[in-house]
């Protein structure tokens, strides 16, 4: 297991590796796969990766790695590779950062920097116009501002989950 930090967040990374017992496909609207794997001892475990499709065939090598908050249900499929052919799936978007509570929308940061620093132009405004529309129309701008540093954010958080699996995967691909 490894910890990987992503601005305030610390996300658990766990790796499976193990050969591929059986596996299931279903597509109905999103494509869900399930796949069996013996591990390295001896237990077996299924996976499921949804909205991607993955080739595997039974007795095939593989590491599945996954990642969440430490202490909670959100692990979600990161990194599919394929020892035996050789191929990697990087499993990562913004539904899977999502669901791992890293959307820019939850961001203290975020919702502090746009809504305090709009309010406050529009209170100077308010101030210097003499006017209570100056500081409400400011104040309203409060919301476009946070969505915007709340979209940084959440694309610098995303940036940073994928370079890592993609260092990851580079690594896993030569053993």
């Amino acid at each position: 297991m490894e910890t990987l930090k992503v601005d305030w967040h610390e996300l658990e990374v766990n790796q499976y590796r193990g050969t591929v017992l059986s596996q299931i496909k279903r597509s109905q609207g999103a494509t869900k796969h399930e796949f069996w794997l013996k591990l390295e001892d001896g237990l077996e475990r299924s996976f499921q990766v949804y909205g991607f499709d993955i080739a595997l065939r039974e007795g095939q090598d593989i590491t599945v790695c996954y990642a969440g908050s430490p202490g909670k249900s959100n692990y979600q499929p990161m990194l599919v590779v394929n020892h035996s052919a050789g191929e990697t799936w990087q499993l990562v978007n913004t539904n899977t950062t999502g669901k791992m509570g890293l959307s820019g929308l939850q961001s203290p940061l975020g919702l502090l920097l746009g809504m305090s620093g709009v309010a406050i132009l529009g209170i100077y405004s308010g101030i210097q116009a003499s006017s209570v529309g100056v500081f409400f129309a400011f104040g309203f701008l409060g919301i476009p501002a946070f969505l915007l540093v709340a979209g940084i954010h959440e694309y610098r958080r995303f940036k940073t989950i994928k370079n890592y699996f993609s260092e990851k995967a580079k690594s896993l691909i030569k053993t």
